[in-house]
């Protein structure tokens, strides 16, 4: 059955965010291929993600990797299509620009792989598989609901009914006040796990307890 969002919205509006879903899938697909081709050559490993300083952001990854990454996967599989290209402006990137000063790389999803961290779990909220061999049902990339506090509140919203939430052409939102990607719209998002399945998860069945910064600002995503 239909959601009540659906059926509030143009159908022309719902056919292509259904489409911009489907395409989200097939990216996280090439994905988990990529992340597989990477550790076999690299002894089970899955890409690295620390930045200089030592601190993992699960929006973004170091330089090197981004061009691991997108070498096998394509540069567009970097990012939810409706957050392609995305940017982060007014927070600490230049406008339209991906670049972390810590030379790291911004992307349009969670990368959940390489964080080797003792008892994540109770520390941070998830699990994060290091090696192919980990357990396979552990997210590796999802969507990037993700809200938080750098400089002003902001959110990421990248499937709503009608596509990404965007507030002046941005999907990077910023707020006034703090809110989460439920409370702003979000239907749900894709989750590729370290099998290389993946599988759409309703924002009602989603947690806003992972940690996506080491070094906590509030920032959190749902998975």
């Amino acid at each position: 059955m239909a959601t009540l969002a659906t059926l509030l919205v143009p159908s022309g509006k719902w056919a292509k965010e259904r489409t911009q879903r489907a395409l989200c899938r097939e990216n996280l697909r090439r994905l988990g291929v990529a992340a597989h081709i990477y550790a076999e050559a690299n002894r089970g490993h899955l890409f690295q993600r620390l930045r200089d300083d030592g601190v993992w952001i699960c929006w973004e990854v170091p330089a090197a990797t981004f061009s691991q990454i997108t070498n096998l996967a394509g540069e567009r599989a970097i990012d939810c299509p409706n957050l392609y290209p995305f940017t982060m402006p007014g927070l600490i990137y230049d406008p339209g620009g991906r670049l972390d000063p810590r030379n790291c790389m911004l992307i349009g999803y969670n990368y959940c792989g390489a964080v080797a961290e003792t008892d994540m779990q109770r520390r941070f909220g998830w699990v994060s598989p290091v090696r192919t061999s980990d357990d396979p049902t552990l997210p590796l990339f999802v969507d990037a609901n993700n809200c938080g506090y750098i400089n002003g509140y902001w959110a990421v919203v990248p499937h709503a009914a009608t596509g990404s939430l965007r507030i002046g052409g941005s999907a990077f939102v910023n707020l006034g006040a703090s809110m989460n990607p439920r409370d702003l719209g979000a239907e749900g998002g894709n989750i590729g796990t370290l099998d290389g399945s993946v599988r759409w998860k309703p924002i009602r069945q989603m947690k806003l307890d992972h940690w996506t910064f080491r070094d906590d600002f509030g920032d959190r995503g749902m998975w």
